[in-house]
């Protein structure tokens, strides 16, 4: 099994600062962002499933060992064309995500080591982000993510997204350790969000509003 949770924020690429809002270049509305706060993100690794063996595609290219995954995904879309003209762009969702990782033959091979330092990407051909705003107009949204495990954990983040997490988001500055589901994505967590301000009765999604945490952790309108 692997227990995670997944959090990730939208920043200025020329300030570095976390984004509250922005504007969209295609519709020229300024709106608001909702960052990545996903809870669980749950995965069973099985050595024989119902589509065969569990298999890595793997490299290996001198001392460096290269394996990859490929995830394609249609399913029903959270968000529906009726609940969710403007986030949604079809009743099904689709998109598809890449990893790779890269880490040291010797370190695999090495019975002594149980936790192995690795550098990954992550890219993600998708729908618009339905906090955009961009409804079913016709394109795609691509992601392309680097990075590398933190061997010394949370104490190895820089000192300002520490102090963000800890302040707002403290849900995620500890690992989950129990199996949860079902697992969240981008779309159900917008959906988990627009759905408890419409029950309070606030207005919809885009509009300037406080927010406060729920019982989880996450950040919810208030």
């Amino acid at each position: 099994q692997m227990l995670s949770r997944e959090i990730m924020f939208y920043k200025d690429p020329k300030t570095g600062e976390v984004l509250n809002t922005w504007v969209n270049p295609w519709t020229k509305e300024e709106v608001e962002v909702l960052h990545v706060q996903n809870d669980p993100v749950n995965l069973k690794y099985v050595t024989s499933g119902p589509r065969g063996p569990f298999h890595v595609p793997y490299d290996i290219l001198g001392e460096h060992l290269f394996f990859r995954l490929e995830v394609p995904l249609l399913y029903p879309s959270p968000l529906s064309r009726r609940e969710f003209p403007d986030n949604s762009a079809s009743d099904f969702y689709q998109a598809c995500e890449c990893f790779n990782f890269c880490c040291l033959v010797a370190d695999v091979m090495d019975p002594n080591v149980v936790n192995v330092p690795t550098t990954l990407t992550w890219s993600r051909v998708s729908q618009f982000l339905p906090w955009m705003k961009m409804g079913d107009r016709p394109g795609t949204l691509v992601s392309h993510v680097s990075g590398k495990k933190l061997m010394g954990g949370f104490q190895d983040l820089p000192e300002s997204f520490r102090a963000l997490l800890e302040e707002q988001y403290p849900l995620y500055t500890e690992p989950p350790q129990t199996w949860t589901q079902p697992n969240m994505t981008s779309w159900s967590y917008f959906k988990e969000v627009a759905e408890a301000r419409r029950r309070s009765r606030l207005p919809s999604w885009g509009s300037d509003l406080d927010v406060a945490e729920d019982e989880s952790g996450r950040l919810l309108p208030h």
